[in-house]
């Protein structure tokens, strides 16, 4: 028996595109974003966990899943907060090359989908005072800008915290938002209107364009 959660809502345009570019490549990694935050100097495990804990409540697009209705339709809700123990890997007594292997390998795994987080944290020992995060998150809640904006957000969150300070976490604005006003404007007399007239762009084939060279 499916699981019924209240604060369902459907896909964007946008994630379910790249959930048809997962169907097409299945079992692949072809929609994992991964960065490793690298810190030096003050290393505190304990205090890397309580960081990134903090990122994961304040921001509900990290707690996003998604599930299949009975019909097979793919819809997506927010998980509450729970506080997360994260995996501590130590790579001190091997060298550059290991770490790097176990890196790619680990950033090539297929992330599971249904009903699980959309996102892993991993925090790498790889010296006395050195180490940081391995962050994966799937395209499915992050892309490009959102990822760095996260790298910035946990590295920002641990200094404040390494100096005692309380960091600006406040919470993310909710995806669903934006979900909500794309709904609004396909529904509209705007999204027909502008349907008309690129319908009537394509009619006609566009004119070749030579791009100039830019080498000179």
């Amino acid at each position: 028996m499916s699981t019924f959660h209240s604060n369902e809502y459907p896909l964007s345009n946008s994630q379910q595109n790249i959930r048809s570019l997962e169907q097409a490549y299945p079992g692949t990694s072809i929609n994992n974003i991964c960065e490793t935050v690298r810190i030096r100097g003050n290393f505190d495990i304990p205090l890397l966990q309580e960081c990134l804990n903090r990122i994961v409540a304040s921001d509900p697009g990290l707690r996003t899943q998604i599930r299949l209705k009975e019909d097979g339709t793919p819809v997506q809700y927010e998980t509450a907060y729970q506080e997360c123990q994260f995996p501590v890997l130590d790579f001190s007594s091997t060298n550059q090359n290991g770490l790097a292997y176990w890196e790619s390998m680990k950033t090539r795994e297929a992330m599971p989908l249904a009903d699980c987080p959309l996102y892993a944290f991993w925090i790498l020992r790889w010296g006395e005072h050195e180490g940081g995060v391995l962050v994966k998150t799937h395209h499915l809640i992050s892309d490009g800008w959102s990822e760095v904006d996260l790298i910035n957000r946990i590295a920002t969150t641990y200094l404040s915290l390494l100096n005692g300070e309380e960091p600006d976490l406040s919470n993310r604005v909710s995806y669903q938002r934006h979900v909500e006003a794309e709904q609004a404007y396909l529904a509209s007399k705007a999204c027909e209107r502008d349907s008309r007239y690129w319908k009537k762009i394509l009619q006609e084939p566009c004119a070749p364009v030579t791009l100039k060279d830019g080498s000179g």
